[in-house]
């Protein structure tokens, strides 16, 4: 399926440092946010997210996210995916700079 997605749908950044492709189901959706919003040092803490009532906790979405962090910069990105639509549900995507704690 991902290999089918339009660059404008969802594109993982090159040379990303982490991405996930996983079909979940849409309950699982705050932990996956959760677990790679942890993983690429960017979870501060912040609620989970909160679930569109509209959507079934069942159907089955596929959850895409890629990460890429340069010298200077750090970029997130995430799309839901409905298995039976091909619909994008939700997406987003973040950036900032970034400061070496290391240098």
């Amino acid at each position: 399926f991902y290999q089918q997605l339009k660059k404008d749908e969802y594109k993982e950044y090159d040379n990303a440092s982490y991405s996930i492709r996983r079909k979940i189901s849409y309950k699982e959706v705050p932990d996956a946010v959760m677990t790679f919003e942890k993983k690429t040092g960017r979870y501060m803490c912040q609620p989970k997210q909160e679930l569109s009532l509209i959507i079934h906790p069942e159907r089955q979405v596929y959850f895409f996210a890629s990460f890429v962090q340069t010298k200077n910069e750090e970029y997130w990105k995430h799309t839901i995916i409905d298995t039976e639509t091909k619909q994008q549900l939700e997406g987003g995507n973040s950036y900032h700079l970034y400061d070496n704690p290391y240098k």
